[in-house]
């Protein structure tokens, strides 16, 4: 971009990189063409409002053609306007070039900067096109292009050929899709070299600057730079780096400088890296990490840590003074630590004897130490330096919460397919709960209810189905001081009026969530054997009237049974929509509808949630588009957000 600045001004420009351009460039300012400038700045204005009134439209070629027409037919051309001039006609000819080993030998040192120097410049400038229009390339066959281009070029005698960052920025903002645009490209640059060189005498070389600097424009993304600050500092420093090297030292030095400085950036990381300790996840057996989560769990007597890195040689110093700090901090109350080596994917032999030294300093202090969720690479070097023996075993089998209930002297939980429930005594059952409560209460340590001793501060109204197959986990892992929960038969507003008014008036939660489930109880007892039903059953099922119809046949109800459910739930968000009309227009509320899915109707998988409505909306492209998942990924969007077919 700064080469071409030099003809907006209309001066000569020169200098070599870019401190001697912008030397040469400031002295020649006053040598300024005022109106070659200000043909400049018209042809960028008209780009630049072209490319948003007409997007996709040929509008740089439509400024060509007239700013040859300009030069050709008025005295513009006395202003000092440079141009183009003459091109040779005609097609370059075939001439095979000459092979002298003593030329090769000349030439290799130079034919391998200029590859580099290629190939840099034009994965560069692929994977930026990749990255704004979403799509992958294969550095392979970038540089096969490469190779094939380049071997054809030196048939006809010409100059070493590469992608470039500003040519395909021109491409693009010319519309093009695919690489058919680079073969009418080509076509047509033929076609103007053998017949149409005289049309172009007379276009000014401003014109062709201001194209090209509008083109490049685009090529520095500021919001992706301001997203990069926000999600990851670490991408933001190298991209500020390389665009400063790159614009300072050249393509070549700087994408060198900024390769060499995100190495030296991550060898940085490695040797620091995070040790998390953890702590329980409330109500689960499943562990994180206690500085981001504070409410987790602790273990009494138990120090859980991971290492967020692969365990090498110039981390393993950092890692052990981190934990034998925590070790010194809980003093005589640690009785086992259990080091989680599941996101440690590459242990070397420093690394292992890390793990060695920590087992024989803690057994020196009478503390149990083991590892668990070893991956095998890793199980396979602590066999190799036999330090397996020393840790009791380590095997594939052995998670972190195994390891957890067998050093509280409990049996660890088999995750298996639950089993069709059976009939139960009452003495069973009140055993079974009984037992469940001691379990709850062993792994909740007194600082669980601290935050909710006196009042609730729960965020969802949640009214879903009484059905027994509809578990609350199934929202999120914990939903105590979270979810404000009604239950009914029909996931239903009006028969809990009061309770639901509870949740949104007095709780004030933000979000009055309706969830429904396959195979819904209350449908099927309203479409089929509504009349055997009890009076009470009957007064509650009376309020889904409205919505169904009762006239369906057996084999029109097994076909429309889930359809009938989805349109159960957009029913409940029409009457709380107009009953909490208020609350929405003030942006107090948000009422949304999601479906259980357990019988995998929605093609999306067992137990997923799936959203089908949000304050009436029911378009499923408009309902992803909502800030209210703007949090969600594009893959979560298109598993969560849906509907059945009508």
């Amino acid at each position: 971009g700064l080469t071409q600045l030099p003809k907006v001004f209309g001066v000569a420009g020169g200098g070599d990189g870019i401190i001697g351009r912008l030397e040469t460039l400031i002295r020649q300012m006053s040598d300024t063409n005022f109106y070659v400038l200000i043909f400049a700045l018209v042809v960028l204005t008209v780009l630049l409002m072209g490319g948003k009134l007409f997007p996709g439209k040929p509008v740089a070629m439509g400024v060509v053609i007239f700013s040859v027409l300009i030069i050709s037919y008025t005295e513009m051309g006395s202003f000092g306007f440079k141009i183009v001039g003459e091109i040779p006609k005609g097609l370059p000819e075939l001439h095979p070039p000459s092979i002298s080993f003593t030329d090769i030998g000349n030439l290799i040192p130079l034919a391998f900067a200029c590859f580099l120097l290629m190939y840099i410049e034009s994965v560069s400038a692929a994977k930026t096109m990749a990255q704004i229009h979403d799509y992958d390339i294969d550095a392979r066959q970038e540089l096969l292009a490469l190779g094939i281009s380049n071997m054809a070029i030196s048939m006809f005698q010409g100059y070493p050929t590469s992608g470039g960052l500003s040519q395909s920025a021109v491409n693009e903002q010319s519309g093009a899709k695919t690489s058919m645009s680079l073969i009418i490209a080509s076509g047509f640059i033929a076609l103007c070299l053998m017949f149409l060189t005289g049309l172009l005498y007379n276009l000014p070389t401003v014109v062709l600057a201001v194209i090209v600097l509008v083109a490049i424009k685009g090529l520095v993304d500021i919001k992706e730079m301001k997203r990069l600050l926000q999600v990851n500092r670490f991408d933001f420093i190298i991209s500020i780096t390389a665009l400063i090297s790159v614009i300072v030292f050249g393509i070549l030095e700087g994408v060198l400088i900024a390769a060499l400085f995100s190495l030296v950036l991550i060898i940085r990381n490695v040797s620091n890296p995070h040790v998390a300790f953890l702590g329980r996840i409330p109500g689960t057996n499943r562990y994180s990490d206690l500085s981001r989560h504070p409410d987790n769990e602790l273990i009494p007597g138990m120090l859980l840590f991971r290492v967020e890195s692969q365990l090498v040689y110039f981390n393993v110093p950092f890692i052990y003074n981190k934990v034998w700090a925590k070790v010194k901090e809980q003093k005589s109350t640690l009785k086992m630590v259990i080091f989680d080596l599941s996101t440690s994917p590459n242990v070397d032999s420093s690394g292992a004897r890390l793990i060695k030294r920590l087992h024989l300093n803690l057994e020196a202090k009478g503390i149990d130490f083991r590892v668990a969720e070893a991956r095998s690479g890793v199980r396979d070097i602590l066999r190799l330096e036999n330090i397996e023996h020393l840790l009791g075993h380590v095997s594939r089998h052995d998670t972190l919460h195994d390891e957890v209930v067998i050093a509280m002297g409990e049996q660890p939980d088999i995750i298996k397919a639950p089993e069709k429930p059976k009939s139960l005594l009452p003495p069973e059952i009140v055993s079974h709960i009984i037992l469940g409560n001691n379990y709850f209460t062993q792994t909740h340590p007194h600082e669980y209810f601290d935050g909710f001793k006196y009042e609730q501060k729960p965020y969802i109204t949640l009214v879903t189905c009484a059905d027994s197959r509809v578990p609350l986990n199934s929202l999120m892992h914990d939903t105590s001081n979270k979810v404000f929960t009604i239950q009914n038969i029909g996931n239903q507003i009006l028969s809990t009026e009061g309770s639901v008014d509870y949740g949104i008036r007095q709780l004030k939660t933000p979000l009055l969530f309706f969830l429904g489930h396959s195979d819904c109880g209350a449908i099927k007892a309203y479409l089929h054997g509504f009349e055997s039903q009890a009076p009470s059953i009957q007064e509650e099922l009376d309020f889904l009237q409205p919505m169904i119809s009762r006239d369906h046949d057996e084999e029109d109800f097994e076909t429309l049974h889930s359809n009938i459910i989805e349109k159960n739930l957009d029913y409940q968000v029409n009457i709380a929509c107009k009953k909490y009309r208020d609350l929405l227009q003030q942006g107090k509320l948000t009422v949304m509808a999601g479906f259980y899915d357990f019988k995998d109707e929605y093609g999306k998988g067992m137990g997923n949630i799936i959203i089908v409505n949000v304050n009436r909306k029911k378009d499923v492209k408009q309902m992803r588009e909502l800030d209210l998942f703007s949090y969600l990924s594009k893959k979560q969007k298109k598993l969560h957000i849906g509907r059945l077919p009508d």
